[in-house]
């Protein structure tokens, strides 16, 4: 497609390539910028809509001064965006005594500028859930009540379960944001695929990708599985394919980079 002088991380090497980046769009923005640093043409279109719901999920009882859960575990910057919006509501601030974990490092770099929190555990070879409970911290949980902060779901139910099975002797699960399709004007999609084709779609969740089939509808859902489809995950490739997406390519990590460098390293002839 491009001539074998680009090369990955080049500024021209995306030049010609569109994507449609899925993505809400506060977080769309970097990778956005990184797609049209390359030359690419970034579209967005985002499929899932965060709404914070802290006040509702029990959390500010973590932050009375005789709680006793001590083990904080992020699993997203949605959740971290989430209480940090709700602290600045009530004028309070995060408790130096809780001990934050995140399942990866933007989400500890989050915690960290959010709560003015120096100290964050997180996995650095291996992102998500498996990797943060390979960590020598969560080897042993005995005597150290935890709580989990996120927007629930499958992925939950995973970490309680490892969490208690490490012998933490209680669990607490506060859902502080959930995700929604949003609301798109159907002309606004219609135009969006225009006469031109689309060359890759970044996909970030399992409900981020049921929410675009829904948004496009079936005729436009069958124009863009001839894209090639760039997936956060082992679990949201199989989900596509399981929706007639074939040309699905997992990404390295779960962030941005990698999805970048996954389209790079398509884009470039072998």
């Amino acid at each position: 497609m491009l001539g074998s002088q680009i090369k990955p991380g080049d500024y021209r090497s995306l030049e010609g390539v569109s994507v449609l980046v899925t993505r809400p769009s506060a977080y769309a923005g970097y990778l956005i910028g990184e797609i049209e640093f390359r030359g690419g043409h970034a579209i967005a279109l985002p499929t899932v809509q965060v709404d914070f719901m802290v006040e509702d999920s029990g959390f500010p009882t973590l932050l009375r001064p005789e709680a006793e859960r001590t083990i904080a575990i992020f699993t997203s910057r949605n959740a971290v965006d989430a209480v940090a919006e709700w602290l600045t509501s009530k004028n309070a601030t995060w408790l130096p005594a809780l001990e934050c974990v995140a399942v990866g490092p933007k989400t500890a770099k989050a915690i960290q500028s959010a709560f003015g929190v120096d100290d964050v555990v997180y996995p650095v070879a291996k992102h998500g859930i498996d990797g943060l409970m390979e960590l020598d911290r969560m080897q042993d949980l005995n005597q150290k009540p935890s709580v989990v902060i996120d927007g629930g779901g499958a992925n939950s139910e995973k970490l309680l379960d490892n969490l208690r099975q490490r012998g933490s002797p209680s669990v607490a699960h506060f859902v502080v944001y959930r995700r929604k399709c949003p609301e798109v004007d159907s002309e606004y999609v219609s135009d969006l695929f225009g006469e031109s084709s689309i060359d890759y779609v970044v996909i970030t969740s399992v409900s981020g990708a049921s929410n675009l089939i829904e948004l496009l509808g079936t005729q436009l859902t069958d124009r863009l599985r001839a894209s090639c489809t760039i997936a956060y995950s082992e679990r949201i490739a199989d989900y596509l394919c399981s929706e007639g997406f074939e040309r699905v390519v997992v990404a390295s990590e779960s962030c941005d980079d990698a999805v970048v460098k996954a389209i790079e390293e398509s884009v470039q002839p072998r």
